[in-house]
């Protein structure tokens, strides 16, 4: 036996197998999976995104952004609340999403969010990660 080095690629669909059988075997059903991705296109170019991914009933905001230029004009909230509504049409209980300090924590908690949880020093010194959620 012996560990050694391999593809995240190849690993992590492993790693999820098992831990979605192991649910299953808790919960009597299979974990689903999907990914939602919205954008706002102008002029044929992406300058606004949101993707995230629901899991069983856990929809997670992997990511929301807008290109500075269009900032302040209210497409971010737009995407929120649009993907928010596909994540709950699709079975999503409790929406998550986590920001940094320098990010977007106040935007999220002015769309209903809570922090339940924050990290000091993440990713770098002197910044804060924060954990939000919201119930719906």
């Amino acid at each position: 036996m012996e560990i050694i080095e391999k593809d995240f690629g190849e690993v992590k669909p492993f790693i999820n197998q098992l831990l979605d059988e192991h649910t299953a075997q808790i919960f009597g059903e299979p974990v689903m999976e999907q990914k939602i991705a919205l954008a706002f296109i102008i002029d044929d170019e992406i300058k606004a995104a949101v993707s995230g991914t629901l899991r069983a009933q856990n929809f997670h905001v992997g990511g929301l952004g807008v290109d500075e230029q269009y900032r302040h004009q209210g497409l971010g909230s737009k995407l929120l609340v649009a993907i928010e509504e596909k994540a709950i049409a699709a079975g999503a209980k409790v929406l998550t999403v986590s920001t940094q300090c320098f990010q977007a924590p106040d935007f999220y908690k002015k769309h209903g969010y809570h922090v339940f949880g924050e990290l000091a020093g993440m990713p770098f010194a002197g910044v804060t990660k924060y954990y939000l959620s919201k119930r719906v």
